[in-house]
């Protein structure tokens, strides 16, 4: 719609940590490709105006990559493995299975021809029963033919049975879980169990710095104010700097104001970066406050948040309205400085 050096940062889409240009569309840029749609879950680096939403949820670039992804999950490759090596053993035991039974029948048969003795089991070694009844059709539960042929059948689907390898997928998972538990003891939190075996087959892993192997954030460390530089002695300790600074420029006054208010304006004031409350579950019990916007500008916010607190910080930007802002640069990291001219409204009613 309309926007003033507006820059987005879509990494978390592409992978590529520079941010993208964009630009109103006009009829002039319409043809010539311009950067002007703001992809979901981007983030808004430089500059600042306003937008149309077009689509929300699963209709966004994001949402259809999140969609294809939960849907089209593939097995493993040990899982494949896993399918083949069944396959191959329930075949194994289906053909020892009808093995089984056709040897089977064949004794029977035999004893039933006579070329062996009746109810001799082992035909290399028989040993005649003098009790055995012989075989013959006669449809009775009592007929030893039946119960014979009954028996056979049974064997046959227990060999099949004790082929099949069930307990096959319960040892991979279990031993996936055991993996995955090595996994989070090393900090390496495993959201499927199919990642230890994924990271087990990997020979190497590319990755990106920012918010992967750092955290993307930036903390000011350092503040020159009157000719005087403040350090702070840890990225844990930033709060004795701004108290630091706001002692050593609280005294001096510039017109009506003290260096450190007018340090204050042109900070907040000249900052696209925004505070918003953590937007965690205890979200009214805690009142903590996040930054949002580009890196740099929430690293300076952060150090007037030791002095002013959040909704401090919130209060004081706020204080400046539409109506007194005058002209808008914002900052880059190109030029080194952001510059705004507005109506202090401190000073309203006067001259």
């Amino acid at each position: 719609m309309s926007g003033i050096d507006t820059v987005c940062i879509e990494g978390e889409l592409t992978g590529e940590p520079d941010g993208v240009e964009k630009v109103p569309l006009t009829e002039d840029n319409y043809n010539s490709g311009a950067m002007c749609t703001m992809l979901a879950k981007s983030l808004i680096q430089n500059g600042q105006g306003t937008a149309l939403v077009l689509a929300v949820g699963p209709n966004t670039v994001a949402g259809v990559i999140t969609e294809k992804t939960m849907s089209d999950n593939e097995p493993t490759h040990l899982q494949k493995k896993l399918v083949t090596m069944a396959e191959k053993i329930g075949n194994v035991g289906i053909g020892c299975a009808v093995l089984t039974f056709f040897s089977l029948i064949v004794r029977v048969a035999l004893e039933m021809m006579e070329f062996v003795p009746c109810g001799c089991m082992n035909i290399t070694s028989c040993q005649v029963d003098s009790e055995c009844k012989p075989l013959t059709f006669e449809f009775s539960l009592k007929n030893r033919l039946w119960m014979d042929v009954l028996n056979t059948i049974i064997i046959a689907i227990s060999v099949i049975v004790c082929a099949i390898p069930e307990g096959l997928p319960l040892a991979v998972t279990i031993s996936l879980s055991y993996s995955s538990a090595e996994m989070k003891r090393m900090n390496n939190l495993v959201r499927t169990m199919e990642s230890s075996e994924t990271m087990g087959g990997a020979n190497y892993i590319c990755s990106d710095k920012t918010g992967t192997l750092t955290l993307n954030q930036m903390t000011t460390m350092a503040c020159m104010a009157l000719g005087k530089v403040h350090m702070s002695p840890s990225a844990d300790q930033t709060k004795k700097l701004t108290t630091d600074v706001k002692s050593s420029t609280e005294e001096l006054s510039i017109g009506a104001s003290s260096a450190w208010q007018i340090i204050t304006q042109g900070i907040l004031w000249n900052s696209s970066a925004r505070i918003e409350l953590n937007d965690g579950k205890d979200l009214k019990q805690t009142g903590e406050f996040m930054t949002k916007g580009n890196v740099t500008e929430q690293g300076i916010i952060k150090f007037f948040m030791n002095d002013m607190g959040g909704q401090g910080c919130i209060d004081y930007k706020n204080s400046l309205t539409e109506e007194n802002t005058l002209c808008i640069i914002p900052f880059t990291s190109t030029r080194k400085r952001g510059t705004i001219v507005v109506r202090n409204p401190d000073l309203a009613g006067t001259d």
